[in-house]
């Protein structure tokens, strides 16, 4: 057996699979909170503007999140019903005009809470199960700060602040509607991109490069990597700094599917090519999609990743079918095409 721990890991990504097909995971009950005005606790993990309602809103993401109050009076055991049977992950907030809290602080928020609408329909898109995926409950509108713990910014606003940095750099150097494409092409901000623009991209079935996906990490990854091998830095030097500056991108970014796993992957070439050991796609594919179900189970039916994950495993199953290690020597015609000729029927 050639690759026995990829052959184990997808047998547990194909029952995992299995399994949520046949036994759905619940989505929690909070509709208790629906259309109410509540006030919640919890820790900011994520910045970012979106277009809500027609209009670009600042967004927070919170975890560790404790409903306070805003349940009604003859529901009193409710709030602690909703804290402890559903186990709140994440809320998103659509904040009015404000000063934002710096990232990893703790904050009080007051809002409407909205619960996001399941499918009604077969085929219907499941804006409950995309949130659920990404960890979000619920969502908060008009809301509002009213407290904070004061907390000094640390790394992750630190990076926050670069991107800010970046984006008004590329507002300085295009117009608007190039600095917009360019910004969700570099940095994955698409709040001020043009509707018109959107729209093109959209009919023409290329939206999806607006994205930060893993090919921007592959390129960023190997090309920093072998550049800094070329300025002959130690290999594991050169590793290391490659790591970390893509670790430090993923996360500014917002942290895609698509991107932790080129990511994970990434990792696994430079470990292995530390180690001495031959990199092999298929099974840093095999261990990638493992980990990441083992953190969020729902990935398993979310199209980002049956998508991600199955483009590059095409690749790694049907390049060595074309292209064997022979090629170099065959002038990198397809193995097909060299057994077809050494037939005698070409």
């Amino acid at each position: 057996m050639r690759r026995p721990f990829c052959l184990f890991c997808l047998t547990f990504v194909a029952a995992l699979i299995l399994c949520l097909q046949l036994i759905p995971m619940p989505a929690p009950d909070l509709s208790g909170l629906d259309g109410r005005y509540v006030e919640l606790e919890g820790q900011v993990y994520r910045k970012e503007a979106r277009r809500y309602a027609g209009e670009t809103l600042p967004v927070l993401y919170l975890k560790q999140v404790t409903v306070r109050n805003g349940i009604s009076e003859n529901q009193k055991n409710q709030e602690n019903q909703i804290n402890q049977e559903n186990q709140i992950k994440g809320v998103m907030c659509y904040m009015e005009e404000g000063k934002e809290p710096v990232l990893g602080s703790f904050v009080r928020i007051k809002g409407k809470a909205r619960c996001f609408p399941e499918a009604g329909n077969p085929g219907e898109f499941d804006m409950q199960g995309y949130y659920l995926t990404l960890g979000i409950d619920f969502r908060l509108e008009k809301a509002r700060l009213t407290a904070a713990d004061g907390k000094k910014g640390g790394f992750a606003e630190a990076l926050y602040r670069l991107k800010q940095y970046f984006s008004s750099g590329l507002s300085g150097c295009f117009q608007e509607k190039e600095a917009s494409v360019m910004k969700a092409l570099l940095l994955g901000d698409k709040s001020g991109l043009d509707q018109e623009v959107k729209g093109l991209y959209q009919k023409s079935g290329i939206i999806h490069i607006l994205s930060i996906s893993g090919l921007h990490i592959s390129l960023l990854g190997m090309g920093l990597y072998r550049l800094l091998l070329r300025c002959r830095l130690p290999r594991g030097l050169s590793a290391l700094a490659a790591a970390a500056v893509l670790l430090c991108y993923t996360v500014m970014t917002g942290m895609s599917v698509s991107s932790v796993r080129a990511v994970f992957m990434f990792l696994l070439y430079l470990v292995a090519g530390l180690a001495g050991r031959t990199y092999d796609m298929l099974t840093a594919l095999s261990v990638s999609a493992a980990v990441t179900l083992i953190g969020q189970p729902r990935y398993a039916v979310h199209s980002g990743f049956l998508f991600s994950y199955g483009a590059v495993a095409a690749l790694g199953a049907l390049l060595p079918a074309l292209y064997d290690p022979a090629g170099k020597k065959g002038g990198g015609k397809p193995a097909f095409l060299r057994r077809r000729k050494a037939g005698g029927k070409g």
